[in-house]
């Protein structure tokens, strides 16, 4: 135990001495949250991002970006989504790593010529990549359209800086046809119009050359109308009128802050800002007044009552919420991932969200309490949430007797039944099989006993053969009540012929009396809660494939028109398989893993 203990402590004093801000990026309509954990890069032939649900299932993996790290050699520095199709990560080399996130693929990797310098930083916009280079102290932004291949489409010079000077971009396009482009140099800020390469206005930062800081940054607004900058201490308000010209709204005495994002209130007629520090989220409030008179006030923040090592804070606005990002960074590679939305008009001092404990019905001791599980599973896109069930491993225990005495509840002890005396003549692949098939036929029948307990209640239930009649009405209520229990005892149905008719009448809306327009609905929601209850548990893949395959056709035939194009219908029905691809990913790239791993045993065995 002793050792056990030495290497917990060591473990957590290195995670803190080398503990690395995991980098953040949210897609345009607010989402998806990808993460990319830095500190994994050394120890691993893959660069992994982690997309999570950051609308429905709050923190719920949703699916992972992949591609080869050559010897490790890549270290990202920035990700950005320029769409909700494309996603870009780019690296301390230069290179820009583009994902489509509509086959979850590195779909090509854009690397800038020698003669053009090396990419600082980058921004994104419209399906549009800014990449800001530097050669000797000469400044290049770079645009590329990424609908064309990421083709190289303008260039923008923006002048000159030291060489050794940090720099930052950042572009939005407001209302207006054309997109403003700003640039920081050092001090300097440049705003440039992306259409002609003007330069619109340009000031510099009042700040010391002790307030330098390392990350530095530049933040336009939605509109195109506010931008906000930082230094090591201090942050810096500007208002952008419709000739670029710019006027300071005041600074903030914030110290150390690495990241902002913007929210136009247009019904106060003002700006809120949430800015973070890493261990907190402030949320100030900016309002033009008109002229050089502003008021910039803080309203509420975001920390933790309690600090916890490893742990940082994000947070951005989804409308009229804000989306509290809680990272928390396990060993050397692991980073766990929470969100909260909150609301924050009329919120005031800290808005931290308290976690839910209720009482230990169990224990009378008041001062006991146990934290409610909401732990969810990966669940696919546009899961409405039913779906994020909590799967517990179902297992017999017997409780061991204290000699009669009840008073030792907080020493209770528990024991597998064992109903196998002779499971030590079984080889540990055999045992391990047996577990794993008894866990599977646990969460199976977990479904069916709640059904079972509702019917019980209400008078008998006796079992009769499935048709296709009896079969619609039950997914039809199944579905539209969120019901996985009753959805459960649906499945259980295995002729093929009553699962086509069924089906097909569900497509079409046959003894549906509501309006039409929901039976496309209510077979998408069937085809995702299939395809995420084969992906949480491949071993149905028997059961549920012939029903994946039916519901895929159905959909296919009623929204195909004959000209073999991907229309809108077609790219979510295809985002919705994104769990099922993610999971034959994942065994595929373990396949050479495993298959070396059995020649090693099978030359270990050869010498005994």
């Amino acid at each position: 135990l002793s050792v056990v203990q030495t290497f917990q402590a060591l473990t957590q004093f290195f995670s803190k001495l080398i503990f690395i801000m995991p980098l953040t990026a949210v897609s345009p309509d607010k989402s998806i949250l990808a993460v990319y954990n830095n500190a994994q890069a050394s120890s691993s032939s893959k660069i992994l991002i982690k997309c999570y649900d950051a609308k429905v299932s709050l923190g719920t993996l949703k699916f992972t970006l992949s591609a080869n790290n050559e010897k490790g050699s890549s270290t990202i520095n920035r990700i950005a989504f320029a769409s909700s199709q494309f996603l870009v990560a780019s690296t301390e080399e230069g290179s820009m790593l583009v994902f489509d996130l509509h086959r979850g693929v590195l779909s090509q990797t854009v690397e800038v010529s020698s003669s053009q310098g090396k990419v600082a930083c980058i921004a994104t916009h419209n399906d549009r990549l800014y990449a800001l280079s530097n050669k000797d102290g000469k400044t290049l932004v770079l645009v590329y359209d990424l609908s064309q291949n990421a083709k190289i489409i303008k260039k923008i010079k923006t002048g000159s800086c030291d060489q050794d000077e940090p720099l930052a971009i950042d572009v939005a396009s407001g209302d207006s046809d054309s997109t403003l482009v700003a640039v920081r140099l050092g001090k300097k800020i440049k705003l440039v119009d992306s259409n002609n390469g003007s330069v619109l206005g340009k000031f510099k930062i009042k700040t010391s050359d002790s307030e330098a800081v390392d990350s530095p940054f530049v933040r336009l607004s939605p509109d195109a109308k506010f931008l906000v900058a930082n230094s090591s201490n201090n942050l810096y308000y500007f208002a952008i009128d419709g000739n670029g010209e710019c006027n300071s709204l005041g600074t903030s005495a914030l110290p150390n802050i690495n990241s902002a994002d913007i929210f136009v209130d247009d019904e106060s007629s003002r700006y809120v800002v949430s800015v973070t520090d890493q261990s907190t989220a402030s949320l100030l409030s900016i309002k033009a007044a008109g002229g050089k008179k502003t008021n910039v006030k803080p309203f509420a923040f975001l920390s933790q009552p309690v600090p916890k090592d490893n742990t940082v804070i994000d947070a951005f606005f989804s409308s009229e919420e804000v989306v509290m990002v809680e990272l928390t960074t396990k060993g050397f590679q692991n980073v766990s991932v929470d969100l909260a939305r909150l609301s924050w008009n009329g919120a005031s001092g800290n808005v931290y969200p308290v976690e839910e404990v209720k009482e230990n019905e169990d224990d009378t001791s008041p001062s006991k309490k146990r934290k409610a599980n909401n732990k969810s599973v990966v669940i696919g896109p546009g899961e409405s949430g039913g779906e994020a069930l909590t799967v517990t491993d179902s297992t017999k225990r017997t409780k061991i007797d204290h000699d009669g005495d009840d008073s030792a509840d907080e020493e209770d002890e528990f024991v597998l039944e064992d109903d196998d005396d002779e499971e030590g003549e079984n080889t540990i692949g055999q045992r391990l099989a047996l577990l794993s098939s008894e866990l599977d036929r646990d969460d199976d029948e977990e479904d069916l006993l709640k059904f079972q307990r509702s019917t019980a209640a209400s008078g008998s239930f006796v079992a009769k053969a499935a048709t296709s009649d009896s079969l619609v009405i039950l997914l039809r209520q199944a579905l539209l009540a969120n019901d996985d229990a009753q959805l459960e005892v649906a499945l259980q149905v295995s002729d093929k012929k009553v699962i086509e008719n069924s089906i097909m009448a569900l497509s079409s809306g046959e003894g549906n009396s509501d309006d039409e327009s929901d039976n496309g609905e209510v077979i998408v929601m069937l085809l995702t809660k299939l395809v995420t209850r084969l992906s949480r548990k491949p071993a149905r893949a028997q059961q549920l494939s012939f029903w994946i395959r039916t519901v895929l056709v159905a959909l296919i035939s009623s929204s195909n028109d004959g000209t073999m194009k991907m229309g809108k219908a077609e790219k979510d029905i295809a985002s919705r398989l994104a769990p099922l691809r993610s999971l034959l990913s994942e065994r595929v790239e373990s396949l050479p893993a495993l298959l070396r791993l059995e020649g090693r045993l099978g030359l270990l065995g050869k010498q005994f």
